[in-house]
């Protein structure tokens, strides 16, 4: 049965939308509560966020039973090696050098002498249908169905309407809001359809963790990431054409996203970096989130943070485009360059955070007040943004 490797899996990122008008179709975090986005993967390097569903690979047997394998990690993770066997409608670990993975983790874990033991509920394929699982020898998670294949998910739900207010976000709905500039702060007018900067915000689960997930995008009119000889179209504040380097983006670049708890009251404020030097990312260059560049928590504890990545971080790194000099060549309509087809011009900018650091109801909204790049294409380096109907 063909294996579903994670780490060969297309991002969610290269699916995000390739304007500010609406997101993509395809993108995985506009997935619906009964097939809730899940994220595993090492923070340093590699994450992997795809719907429930798709971590299970499927085949029909001919005499009609469907066998279906699961890959993800049936591990407590951490720290430690870890033993694992099913045991009834559980999956068991032991170690006796692992950690208990912290936070609000699937995993129940005690330590009793030398040895820590983990265990969760074992994961079935969703859908419905009766289900005979066991692990194989290196911890994969194999069911099989006798005659039953599983039901069809139902569609994803239509996105809510667009609010001019903060957004809501109902769990595993999520949530699509748009932001507008002021004119009088030096703010061109966009073409139809476009606006200043969008955020997408999604309760998932993150390495068994229960998290809220932001995705800020600017608009290309704003920043992009073309830099070197193949920029275009940036300009300082008193109008004169400028350049764009890489290292303007590594230097200063960052988003700032704030959080309120259930009451409405401000809970957290991230500065996330864009890209800086960095010897753990494999291009040498990644986005230290929260923990170094021009990455910190302002209000809040950084250790709630899980997680956060870049577009460039995704451009370098994921998909091996070490392009420390020039950008890929393009045109004003972004056309993939062949030799870099999934080079993303969007300057975007994620971040993972626990849910439980918002208190039992977690956060009540994602937002952001402004949006900053040095140098920007029309000037001032920094936008006051406010919510706005999305086009």
């Amino acid at each position: 049965m063909r294996r579903l490797w994670l780490l060969g899996l297309v991002f969610c990122f290269a699916g995000c939308p390739s304007d500010t008008t609406n997101p993509a179709d395809d993108d995985p975090f506009n997935s619906d509560p009964n097939d809730p986005v899940i994220c595993v993967g090492d923070p340093d390097s590699n994450i992997v966020c795809k719907k429930e569903s798709e971590f299970w690979d499927c085949t029909t047997m001919p005499n009609g039973d469907v066998k279906c394998g699961r890959e993800d990690t049936q591990t407590p993770g951490g720290t430690g090696t870890w033993e694992c066997t099913e045991e009834g409608t559980k999956i068991v670990c032991k170690s006796k050098d692992g950690t208990p993975p912290a936070g609000d983790s699937e995993w129940s874990c005690t330590t009793d002498g030398e040895w820590t033991v983990c265990e969760k509920d074992a994961p079935v394929p969703p859908g419905g249908g009766t289900w005979n699982c066991q692990l194989d020898s290196e911890s994969n998670w194999n069911c099989t169905s006798e005659g039953t294949p599983p039901n069809p998910i139902p569609p994803p739900p239509t996105n809510p309407p667009p609010t001019t207010e903060p957004p809501e976000m109902p769990p595993g709905g999520g949530q699509y809001d748009c932001y507008e500039a002021d004119p009088a702060a030096g703010a061109p007018s966009l073409p139809p359809g476009e606006t200043w900067a969008t955020v997408v915000t999604k309760k998932v689960v993150y390495n068994g963790e229960t998290a809220v997930y932001v995705r800020v995008t600017f608009n290309k009119a704003f920043v992009d990431n073309t830099y070197g000889v193949n920029a275009f179209a940036y300009q300082n504040a008193q109008g004169k054409s400028t350049g764009h380097s890489f290292k303007d983006l590594e230097e200063s670049d960052k988003a700032e996203i704030f959080f309120a708890d259930s009451k409405g009251d401000l809970a957290m404020h991230l500065s996330v970096d864009y890209i800086s030097a960095s010897s753990s990312a494999s291009s040498g260059y990644g986005c230290l989130g929260v923990k170094g560049g021009e990455g910190q928590v302002i209000v809040g504890n950084a250790s709630d943070v899980l997680a956060a990545r870049s577009s460039l971080h995704v451009n370098l790194n994921d998909y091996g485009y070490v392009l420390t000099q020039d950008s890929p060549a393009t045109d004003k309509n972004y056309t993939p360059n062949p030799t870099y087809p999934k080079w993303i011009f969007d300057v975007w900018y994620e971040v993972w955070v626990r849910w439980s650091a918002f208190g039992a109801g977690g956060p009540s909204r994602a937002y952001i007040t402004g949006i900053h790049a040095s140098p920007s294409k029309i000037g001032p380096k920094s936008l006051t943004v406010t919510p706005t109907p999305c086009p």
